[in-house]
């Protein structure tokens, strides 16, 4: 999108492309790589904040619009720039129900413009996906059932006031010892 916009200034062109049939692909493969795909499904996913399978279109807009200032500082006109994202996120929502569907936001890609650039979708992919070893799985599994007192699967409110009283406690704890050795070295002095 923001390549596409960069090489072709004007709105006009944009909208007119956007509104113009675009060239049938059989499949959203053929344009992304496994990989790439499965970035986009993430970032979707990590957008996606109430995890209910939609992001609200009010909620695209404002992250297209941030992205179009910071990558194309030349466009200072706030309203141009409103407008071309208008124009470009409500082609995306195609059922226009004003949230966008996984299969919406795949489609802009499909369409091979992609509602946001790729680069931005590998970068924030990379900063959400962390690899953990084994070692640091199953520390956090034990962590987790630790916490877990009912082994119910889920910490509810109950445990989590616990755990946070239990750190509340280890913290006064190590600060009295603290403030504790330091009067005891003034006094030995």
């Amino acid at each position: 999108f923001i390549s596409f916009f960069a090489s072709n200034a004007s709105l006009v062109e944009l909208a007119a492309a956007q509104s113009a049939p675009a060239p049938r692909r059989s499949s959203i493969e053929e344009i992304l790589s496994p990989m790439q795909l499965q970035k986009v499904v993430h970032v979707f996913h990590t957008i996606d904040e109430d995890r209910d399978g939609f992001i609200p279109v009010d909620e695209v807009k404002e992250l297209v619009n941030r992205l179009l200032k910071e990558r194309v500082p030349e466009l200072e006109d706030d309203e141009i720039r409103t407008d071309l994202v208008d124009t470009v996120v409500e082609a995306a929502d195609i059922d226009k129900d004003n949230k966008l569907s996984l299969n919406e936001f795949l489609v802009t890609f499909q369409r091979n413009c992609g509602l946001l650039p790729m680069d931005y979708v590998l970068e924030t992919a990379a900063k959400v996906a962390v690899r953990l070893s084994k070692q640091e799985i199953a520390h956090l599994k034990n962590a987790f059932m630790e916490v877990d007192k009912n082994n119910d699967g889920i910490i509810d409110k109950d445990e989590l006031m616990n755990l946070l009283r239990s750190i509340m406690y280890v913290y006064e704890q190590e600060q009295r010892n603290t403030a504790w050795h330091q009067t005891r070295r003034l006094w030995t002095r």
